[in-house]
């Protein structure tokens, strides 16, 4: 779970599920890696202890992000999938 800042480089694998569940900001002069086949899953709904009120995962000026092919979905609390109508979400192989 990353839910502040990333101050060091860290590489984001396909072997755990990453979420992000607060404003997860790469900093000045960091390097986020994310590696191909990797899933991250960003919590839906209000953080209210978060400044921007949404888990969000940002890159500040200065900072690097380098990544393979990789899936972002929406979660809720308990890290499930967020579903929209009756039907599951469906992800993109573009």
């Amino acid at each position: 779970m990353i839910d502040g800042p990333i101050a060091r480089g860290r590489t984001l694998g396909k072997a755990t599920t990453w979420v992000i569940a607060g404003q997860a900001r790469v900093r000045c002069g960091v390097t986020l890696k994310i590696t191909d086949g990797a899933m991250l899953l960003i919590v839906n709904g209000v953080l209210p202890k978060s400044q921007l009120r949404r888990a969000a995962l940002s890159c500040e000026p200065g900072s690097a992000f380098v990544a393979g092919r990789f899936t972002v979905r929406a979660c809720n609390g308990e890290q499930g999938p967020v579903r929209v109508g009756s039907r599951p979400m469906r992800t993109s192989t573009r």
